[in-house]
C-alpha cells in the first residue's frame, strides 16, 4: 500500500530520534508533511515487521567482540476508549 504519506524512512527516523513518545499521534505533530494519527497506525498495521527485519538494521551497531543484550519491547496499551477485536 504505496499510498500512505507515512513511509518507512519517517516513521524510522521518528523513532531513533524520539526517547520519549513513540505513538502515531507524537510523530503526526512532529512529521515534516501532513500526516494524521489514523494513516501511521493504519501504515503501522500493514506492514509485517519480522525479526530478522529487526536484526538487518541493528546489526550494524552491535559490538559482537563484547557481552550484550538486545531488548525489544511490543507491548500495546489498550486505551479506556478502545473498542477491541479478537480475531
Amino acid at each position: 500500500m504505496s499510498g500512505y504519506p507515512c513511509i518507512k524512512n519517517i516513521y524510522k527516523a521518528f523513532l531513533q530520534v524520539s526517547s520519549v513518545r513513540y505513538s502515531g499521534l507524537a510523530l503526526s505533530e512532529v512529521s515534516p508533511s501532513p500526516l494524521s494519527h489514523d494513516t501511521v497506525s493504519r501504515w503501522l498495521k500493514s506492514r509485517c515487521f519480522r525479526p530478522k527485519d529487526l536484526w538487518r538494521l541493528v546489526q550494524p551497531s552491535i559490538n559482537k567482540k563484547s557481552s550484550c543484550v538486545l531488548i525489544a519491547d511490543d507491548t500495546l496499551i489498550a486505551k479506556t476508549r478502545t473498542r477491541v477485536s479478537h480475531q
